[in-house]
């Protein structure tokens, strides 16, 4: 079992290293360890991607924007060939989707609601 005195030591650590990480602006509010990075819009994705596809390397472009090879893989996958009409319209369509589905979610409680009536149990 720790000592009291080593779990005070710990804690005043992890106190003064939140610190130290929201002093550099990388904390979020209500989180003391936020090592995300920037979130990048689809428009600069797109531009991203014209880069690889200029014929850079995806290792030296990774390491110019602050990503890992790994993300520019992702977002070739996720984005391949796509123009900002088409992000547009992909962005129209999620959120078609999404309103559609909360429609069909109220409906299928409305549906529930209706058969407890009908059986009597409320």
């Amino acid at each position: 079992m720790p000592s009291p005195r080593r779990s005070a030591i710990v804690a005043v650590l992890v106190l003064l290293a939140g610190f130290a990480v929201a002093a550099c602006g990388r904390a979020q509010p209500g989180t003391a360890f936020y090592i995300g990075g920037t979130r990048y819009t689809e428009e600069q994705i797109l531009k991203i991607l014209k880069e690889v596809e200029s014929g850079s390397s995806i290792a030296c472009i990774a390491r110019s924007h602050g990503v890992t090879e790994q993300t520019i893989y992702r977002w070739r996958d996720r984005y391949a060939g796509m123009s900002k009409s088409d992000l547009v319209e992909l962005k129209s369509l999620q959120e078609e989707n999404r309103r559609l589905r909360a429609v069909v979610a109220n409906q299928a409680l409305d549906i529930e609601a209706y058969k407890e009536l009908q059986r009597g149990k409320w």
